[in-house]
């Protein structure tokens, strides 16, 4: 075996004709927090966010590394710092949740990412965090075989420690994830590989068949987390190239391999890449970034009521044709609003006024061949 441990990579389940791969392999800014000042909060809504002022609501959060919570529009929060002895100044954060909510407004004024990034640098006193994700459909390693070759010795790479973890369902006993991360929280590049069909499942609280069936859908994705200096600096290369991809397949080629342990060769670098680390690193060359607007509130609740509710309502409306009832409308007109859904019905509304205003209104697209389910319920 030539000093190998063995002949055979582990299992590659991302050996597909190319075509069978399109929308498999997909990038997304995921999370990006930008430190603000000598601007109003007139200013950062208008110019920055470009998100109507009395859009804002309270932020009824908490705070953040010394942030208070302030302004918020959905999941995209302007937080407030300063105090006695420092000048009021900003925080404004769009985690992952927030990044697809955005996308609506990026969307909605026919502008991209860029054209964002590109006014982020100049109200940026600093940008403390930015996130690229990769979703990987296809897929082309099981996570726990990453875990598995790094405690082999088998990952080689710039970063000093790597973390495994593990969550368990104590109903039954089987795996409910498993998730690899690299590096230390608080260093400026820090990199997880995660199951993400099991945490999209557990946020949906789904039934335990409806659980089994989206976790049987291969996804897993990866993470690339840089903060403070590498966050500046990623932002630039983002704006340098205009290429998410490219940007985030840089730094996962620079930073980690997968190579096959030879047991008579003590130079990892000589080592033999895996071939299916090699595969993944040339088609994440050409992956594209896409944008998955997340309609307001009332969209997400649109999505799950057409998957997973719409069956149930189209049983009693048949029920009710049959026995000459209308126990769904009696069910529908007796329920009772409280102020969430009120402020859904408000937000939805006002935001659908404003794109119609600008002749620029997003399409909301009903049609069940045009959309997934996976990419519109959250």
């Amino acid at each position: 075996m030539n000093g190998n441990e063995r002949s055979t990579p582990f299992t590659n389940r991302g050996v597909v004709l190319a075509s069978d791969k399109k929308d498999k392999l997909t990038v997304c800014i995921d999370w990006i927090a930008l430190t603000i000042m000598d601007y109003s909060l007139e200013d950062i809504c208008k110019n920055l966010l470009k998100i109507p002022i009395h859009l804002m609501r309270d932020d009824e959060g908490a705070g953040i590394r010394g942030y208070r919570a302030f302004k918020k529009y959905d999941d995209i929060r302007v937080m407030e710092g300063g105090g006695k002895k420092t000048a009021l100044h900003y925080h404004v954060l769009l985690s992952g949740q927030a990044c697809r909510q955005f996308e609506c407004w990026l969307e909605g004024r026919g502008e991209t990412w860029f054209d964002f990034l590109n006014d982020a640098m100049k109200f940026a006193y600093n940008i403390p965090r930015i996130d690229l994700a990769i979703d990987d459909k296809v897929t082309y390693f099981q996570i726990e075989d990453i875990i598995s070759m790094s405690e082999k010795e088998e990952c080689i790479s710039k970063l000093r420690v790597g973390t495994d973890y593990r969550k368990i369902n104590l109903g039954d006993g089987k795996s409910a994830g498993r998730t690899m991360s690299f590096g230390s929280r608080e260093s400026q590049l820090y990199i997880v590989f995660y199951e993400k069909n099991f945490e999209r499942a557990e946020k949906l609280n789904l039934s335990k068949e409806e659980i089994e069936e989206m976790v049987a859908q291969p996804w897993n994705r990866y993470e690339l987390r840089f903060r403070q200096e590498k966050a500046v600096a990623t932002v630039k290369e983002l704006l340098k190239h205009q290429d998410v991809a490219k940007v985030a397949f840089g730094t996962l080629k620079d930073t980690m391999r997968f190579a096959q342990k030879n047991l008579t060769d003590g130079t990892k670098s000589r080592w033999e890449t895996y071939p299916f680390w090699d595969a993944f690193m040339a088609d994440v060359e050409s992956i594209r970034l896409v944008m998955e607007p997340k309609r307001k509130d009332y969209m997400q609740l649109f999505w799950w009521i057409k998957y997973f509710v719409a069956p149930s309502l189209k049983i009693m409306k048949e029920i009710d044709r049959l026995v000459g009832e209308d126990n769904l409308g009696k069910l529908i007109e007796g329920a009772k609003l409280n102020e969430k859904h009120f402020q859904m019905i408000e937000a939805y509304s006002q935001q659908y006024i404003e794109f119609q205003e600008k002749g620029s209104l997003p399409g909301w697209d009903f049609d069940e061949e045009k959309n997934d389910s996976e990419n519109n319920v959250s």
